[in-house]
């Protein structure tokens, strides 16, 4: 039997049963330990999934990228494809085209260049380069609603600024209108009066009103203009304590009438039962002959009076101008030295009033991204249009191009914009007759007015049809029986000396050969017949002429040379709906 201390003897049977114990404390220790490492265990097992969970989002993040660039590979990979598909073409295009011009070069000689119309050096000298930047804008536009040349020549033309004025020559009424022996002033007649003294309740500079006149005791009821009463006042005391004023509108003088209070309050002219009239004198006198603007924001119309510089109404050239149009024109018969404005009747509300030196559109005038214009409303006339914020340089070649689209235009290079027509000269397109002159054009054509510095010339141009002569054109030969050439086929001719019923520069169409002598039978493009021309007078009189692409031909040029001077687009449109599309003016 073996012994364990403290705890007795085990019996073999236990011994087989449980094997040799250990001691309870070792027991204790041991399950710590085991603890201790299984708390061990799981605080390593937390970090590894952390640190899994990082390497797991991190790579998340790496393939995310990784097919981000593969996306941005492929899409650079399309786009090389693309741009290299590009450059093929236009290397094609390109070879093409040198080829072209290397045939061209063998057929065409530069001296041998002609146009289709008109006179033949006026067409060759259109092909002409002009010495110009290439600086291309779209026109923008001004002056599209009024030309303003002198600035306001009115103070105060909306009334806003108001004073009272002293009326000393105003007289009390002198018999009551009340059987109490009262002079009750209604409302809207109650005359202003300012103090003069400080006294029976007045305070000097003060606006009052008077509500009654009593002649019992010859004194007059006074309030403040709030409607507070002040009390009984002397009425003789008019010019020594008080005195009557009239509140008015500042830089304007009353000639006659009298103001609607409540509507001056407002900044509108009105006369109480009846017209009123009012004045104001310029700082400088106007000259006779200069053409003045009226616009006029009214409920009825108004009627104006030209003060000449003796200081007297000139009721001779007394105009008015209507509600309805808002505006009017005017040209001085003598010097003027200011106007009179009459409302005509007391139902007539005058908020406004300008006067300047220039005009007013007669119409509305639509400006279009690209530089386009548009007469949109108004009357027929040229009397709505606009100029351009930009300039031709006075010294400088340039040129303003636009396409004609609908309706009578006029269009021109002016110094200053003085009215809404174009002063001459001009380029008129005539709408009924889709003529310039004796030109035919068309809606759609474009039109380009140029200047040349070296020559002071603006020079008017259209985008036609160019053509080259070709003196290796072998015409059919015509053997037994003439040769009449189809429709489809006639070869085109230009005079180039303006004999044999021919017109020196003009196209004609070769109908027929004559079999006898290879001679050639024209008609001009209207179909009119321009006889026979002999085989032997082609390089003299007429040479073959084919396409050569289109340019901007010279049809006519001004006679009136620049003078240095800055040079902008000005435009005219007579009918609503009168239209010029992508004006652009390059310097």
């Amino acid at each position: 039997m073996c012994r364990l201390t403290g705890f007795g003897t085990i019996s073999s049977d236990d011994r087989e049963q449980y094997g040799t114990r250990v001691s309870l404390g070792n027991v204790k220790t041991s399950l710590d330990l085991k603890e201790s490492r299984i708390v061990t265990l799981e605080d390593d097992k937390v970090v590894k999934d952390s640190k899994i969970s990082a390497l797991e989002d991190d790579k998340a993040v790496k393939d995310t990228k990784i097919a981000n660039l593969e996306s941005d590979k492929n899409d650079k990979d399309t786009r090389v494809v693309a741009l290299e598909t590009d450059k093929n073409e236009k290397d094609t295009k390109m070879s093409t085209m040198e080829s072209d011009m290397a045939l061209l070069a063998s057929q065409v000689s530069l001296g041998n260049v002609r146009v289709s119309l008109g006179n033949l050096a006026t067409r060759v000298s259109s092909l002409e380069t002009l010495g110009i930047k290439g600086i291309s804008n779209a026109v923008s536009w001004t002056n599209l609603t009024e030309i303003n040349l002198s600035g306001e020549k009115l103070t105060n033309g909306d009334f806003s600024q108001t004073a009272y004025v002293q009326k000393p020559s105003y007289a009390l009424p002198t018999s009551s209108n009340n059987s109490n022996d009262l002079y009750i002033f209604a409302e809207g007649e109650r005359p202003f009066i300012q103090a003069l003294q400080t006294v029976s309740g007045l305070y000097e500079g003060n606006i009052y009103r008077i509500h009654i006149l009593n002649f019992s005791t010859n004194k007059i009821k006074v309030y403040t203009l709030e409607g507070t009463q002040i009390g009984w006042v002397n009425a003789n005391g008019q010019g020594t304590l008080w005195e009557v004023v009239e509140n008015e509108p500042t830089h304007w003088e009353k000639k006659n009438g009298s103001f609607d209070q409540s509507k001056l309050a407002q900044g509108i002219i009105k006369g109480v039962d009846g017209k009123v009239t009012i004045q104001q004198e310029f700082s400088q006198n106007i000259a006779q002959g200069t053409t003045l603007a009226f616009k006029i924001d009214s409920i009825g119309d108004v009627k104006f009076l030209p003060i000449k510089d003796t200081g007297q109404a000139d009721s001779n050239n007394s105009f008015t101008v209507s509600a309805s149009d808002g505006y009017g024109s005017h040209t001085t018969q003598t010097v003027v030295s200011g106007f009179r404005v009459n409302t005509n009747t007391a139902s007539v509300e005058l908020s406004s009033v300008s006067i300047f030196q220039g005009a007013v559109s007669g119409g509305t005038v639509q400006a279009y991204a690209g530089g386009g214009l548009e007469k949109i409303s108004g009357t027929s006339g040229f009397n709505a249009g606009a100029s351009s914020v930009q300039k031709i340089d006075g010294n400088s070649d340039g040129y303003v191009q636009f396409q004609w689209s609908s309706d009578s235009v006029r269009v021109g290079l002016k110094y200053s914009d003085t009215d809404y027509d174009v002063d001459s000269p001009y380029l008129e397109i005539d709408s009924t007759t889709n003529t310039i002159g004796t030109k035919s054009v068309a809606p759609g054509d474009w039109f380009r007015i140029r200047h040349y510095a070296s020559t002071n010339e603006i020079k008017y141009q259209r985008k036609e049809t160019v053509y080259s002569q070709n003196p290796n054109f072998v015409f059919e030969t015509a053997s037994g029986s003439n040769y009449q050439y189809p429709a489809s086929s006639r070869p085109l001719v230009i005079s180039l000396n303006g004999t044999g019923t021919l017109t020196i520069g003009e196209l004609y169409e070769v109908y027929t050969i004559r079999r006898t002598d290879q001679g050639i039978y024209l008609r001009d493009l209207d179909g009119n017949a321009k006889g026979w021309h002999g085989g032997s007078t082609r390089g003299s009189r007429y040479e073959v002429v084919e396409e050569a692409g289109q340019d901007y031909v010279t049809f006519y040029t001004e006679p009136t040379l620049t003078n240095g001077n800055d040079l902008y687009v000005d435009v005219s449109l007579y009918h609503v709906g009168a239209r010029i599309n992508d004006v652009t003016i390059v310097t």
